[in-house]
């Protein structure tokens, strides 16, 4: 397990940047951990579950710092994302005054994190502990200049266009301007990403929107926790069961080739449904639907395919050519 102290070697400002942004408060318990290599949602879970006993995923904030190659194959600044149960989310608060970088998008992250992440770290502490209003609280001493006459527009392939790098320089020094990617935001006026007070606005309408796009979704898998599936399930078992009993007993009367690939169908139908049936009565067991919505359209697909045997059966019953 990795210290305090050897992060901020790595990056001063990454315990900052941590704190401000998502409220970690370093005084009380955290776990940093250094892995190396490619990593996956379970690999994260299966590293916390070793350090943190009777490791609850929803009860922690966990995020990663990546270290990765780029294209030219040299190491890159460290790279943010956050790790929630089985998703990781890219969309997470700019940090370029701590030198963390972001990924543009999920494409991106993904590339880095199956071939090119050289290591990276996880944090992970309780919300409990966590500052509730950190990633609110906006830093009033940051203001920038951007320049007009350097920005580059996309078009979104429906004629309508919208800015993306936008070259911008903190008020009050003399530093060189730098580029900021707004190009996966489809942000269609620079009032849109800085304001007049030189304020960049869209940072913290994106936390805004993660906010609530993680209020929703806890919503939905609660609705889901909420609901009892059980009649559903002993009803698909029952149907499954006297499936295989219509199945063998049409077997029995096959006389024509037409029937027997009727049969073949049913029972193609009836091996899909099964297998489909097989990991909704494990995901319903488990409560890993993320909603309803999921569960339901899961249980509709299995009724198709028990539609199409039903369908094929009858084919096979109905059949009287001989060829």
């Amino acid at each position: 397990m990795a210290t305090i102290k050897e992060l901020k070697q790595e990056n001063k400002n990454a315990l900052r940047y941590i704190h401000d942004c998502y409220g970690f408060d370093f005084q009380k318990p955290v776990t940093i951990i250094k892995k190396i290599s490619k990593f996956t949602a379970k690999t994260i879970i299966n590293c916390l579950s070793k350090e943190i006993d009777r490791f609850p995923a929803e009860d922690y904030e966990t995020v990663l710092l990546i270290r990765h190659y780029n294209y030219c194959n040299e190491l890159d600044n460290l790279h943010a994302v956050t790790c929630d149960g089985d998703r990781f989310t890219v969309d997470v608060p700019r940090g370029y005054k701590y030198d963390v970088g972001t990924f543009y998008n999920k494409r991106v992250f993904e590339d880095v994190r199956k071939t090119r992440t050289a290591y990276y770290y996880i944090i992970a502490q309780k919300k409990e502990h966590l500052y509730s209003d950190a990633s609110l609280k906006p830093d009033y001493t940051e203001r920038f200049d951007y320049f007009p006459n350097r920005y580059e527009q996309y078009c979104d392939g429906n004629g309508n266009t919208y800015f993306g790098r936008i070259h911008i320089a903190r008020k009050g020094t003399n530093a060189e301007p730098f580029e900021y990617n707004t190009r996966y935001k489809n942000l269609k006026n620079l009032s849109d990403i800085i304001d007049k007070s030189g304020y960049i606005v869209c940072e913290y309408r994106s936390e805004l929107k993660r906010r609530v796009c993680g209020y929703k979704n806890k919503k939905r898998k609660n609705e889901f926790l909420a609901t009892d599936y059980s009649a559903t399930v002993n009803a698909l078992d029952g149907i499954f069961e006297n499936m295989k009993t219509e199945i063998a007993d049409v077997v029995k009367n096959i006389k024509t080739y037409s029937q027997a690939r009727s049969i073949e169908r049913a029972v193609d139908n009836f091996a899909w449904g099964l297998s489909y049936f097989t990991t909704y009565r494990k995901r319903i067991t488990e409560k890993e639907y993320d909603s309803k919505q999921h569960a339901e359209s899961a249980e509709q697909n299995i009724r198709s395919y028990l539609n199409g045997a039903y369908g094929a059966l009858r084919e096979a019953i109905n059949e009287t050519d001989d060829k």
